[in-house]
């Protein structure tokens, strides 16, 4: 609606009534509100008649609309009560809105020749501090229509050459409500920039994906608190990927021992299964041992074939990384000064350098936390995604800060491994210390959580043949 086709008292009046309409929604369903609210409203109530102006007025009818239990004894206010009872009893939400400014109207045309009306600039000020200014109850026309029109029109994302991105880099109009994002798959290097740093590091903002909600289990109230949690999943930073090559190099003789035990589980190619009622071929041994019994004159077991049994390995790795605040403390007593998030990345890049070695998909996720409304979650590593330089300059940039939210991190990680067709799936799980985060203050309140969300893992079965994922911690 347009401010402007109303006359100022009546659209006072419009904005007192829509607040009182929504004030009285939210009471119904939060009770708690009423006693909350009016306190900012009784310090009027002593004003029982028309004698100062239409503010106070306006105070009033503000007071009664709020909380009925307040009778006032001016007979348009009583009628004005009774009305907004009515209005508050029809279910649908135009309807509401069609008589809340019929309401509005109705009381402006009361209280007209009631006393001197105040300046329109002065009917803006009621003393009512939490309300807010209801300007969008308003709008300026069709300008105002057609703007909106654009910002609700989607992006569209569109794949560009490098001249066509040279072009139009320095566009004035390109902002966050662009029309079209245009996406240059190489990095993009600028003459005058820092050499080797691309556009993207110095301007580039944090790439956040749409939000993921997961339930949250309560173990006071025995239940799961449904879309209670809310994760997206961030861009990671890039290092250099020659620190992790230094890695492997420093610690040469801890990776040859990790690929020696990693290899040793690498199974036979063929077992041999002797015994067997059918098979590829006659087991030498059952067979004489079946006519030695059929000499004797007994019954003797026909399971007297062999087959071989080809062997492959079917399994898929995820390793899962807690990069809280903590992991930035140094470990005590440690030569080298390392911090725990050192040695989480350490631990992970030899576990990638062996299981990369033996061909197992594997990959290599990270989180964080603050608060419930924001879990964070960094994938340095999918399970399609060959382990070269690029997956080793993310681990490289792999930073630590805020908290430790494990359970909806562990849920986030469980759909990634339910789409890989591995048999058997193991999920790795590195962390300094137990879960918490800055909104819970009951410390089991996180450990019940993460326990059913391991417990959920062990659920995870993609085939009726299929062996359930198995969730590890490793503590360090």
């Amino acid at each position: 609606m347009a401010e402007n086709r109303l006359h100022p008292l009546a659209a006072n009046l419009y904005r007192l009534v829509e607040d009182a309409r929504i004030e009285a929604l939210a009471i119904r369903d939060f009770p708690g509100l009423l006693p909350l609210w009016l306190p900012f409203h009784e310090t009027k109530a002593e004003n029982l008649c028309i004698t100062h102006s239409v503010l106070t007025f306006l105070e009033r009818v503000a007071l009664c609309l709020l909380n009925p239990a307040c009778a006032d004894c001016h007979p348009v206010i009583q009628k004005a009560c009774d009305k907004f009872a009515h209005l508050m009893t029809k279910k649908d939400s135009n309807s509401q809105h069609r008589c809340t400014e019929s309401l509005g109207i109705w009381l402006a045309r009361e209280i007209t020749g009631l006393t001197d009306l105040p300046r329109a600039s002065q009917l803006t000020h009621l003393d009512i501090p939490y309300r807010d200014d209801n300007a969008a109850l308003w709008h300026d026309g069709e300008l105002e229509s057609e703007e909106w029109h654009l910002r609700s029109m989607p992006q569209v994302k569109r794949t560009v050459s490098v001249m066509e991105m040279v072009n139009e880099i320095d566009c004035e109009l390109a902002d966050d409500n662009a029309q079209e994002v245009w996406i240059l798959e190489s990095e993009f290097f600028r003459d005058g920039d820092p050499e080797d740093v691309s556009m993207n590091q110095l301007e580039g903002k944090v790439q956040v994906s749409p939000p993921f909600h997961y339930p949250e289990w309560d173990y006071r109230a025995g239940f799961q608190r449904p879309s209670w949690v809310t994760l997206t999943e961030h861009s990671t930073p890039s290092g250099k990927a020659s620190d992790i090559d230094a890695i492997l190099t420093r610690r040469q003789p801890l990776v040859r021992r990790l690929q020696a035990m990693v290899e040793a589980l690498q199974p036979k190619g063929l077992t041999r299964l002797r015994r067997q009622y059918e098979g590829d071929g006659l087991d030498l041994d059952a067979a004489i041992e079946a006519m030695k019994e059929l000499r004797r004159g007994s019954l003797p077991e026909m399971n007297i074939d062999q087959r071989l049994k080809r062997h492959k390995r079917d399994l898929a790795v995820l390793v899962l990384l807690d990069l809280s605040q903590s992991t930035l403390d140094r470990v005590p007593d440690d030569g080298e000064n390392r911090t725990i998030l050192d040695m989480a990345r350490e631990a992970a890049v030899m576990l990638a350098g062996a299981i990369d070695g033996i061909g197992d998909p594997f990959a290599i996720h990270g989180f964080a936390s603050n608060g419930r409304s924001d879990v964070q979650y960094f994938r340095y590593k999918d399970f399609d995604d060959e382990y070269d330089d690029k997956v080793k300059a993310k681990l490289a940039g792999m930073k630590g800060g805020l908290s430790t939210r494990m359970g909806a991190a562990l849920r986030h990680a469980k759909t990634y491994l339910a789409c890989q067709p591995q048999r058997k799936k193991l999920l790795l799980l590195v962390s300094d210390g137990e879960p918490a985060d800055i909104d819970v203050r009951d410390p089991l309140y996180l450990q019940a959580d993460t326990r059913n969300a391991a417990d959920e893992l062990q659920s995870l079965v993609l085939s009726p043949s299929a062996s359930p994922s198995i969730p590890r911690q490793i503590t360090m």
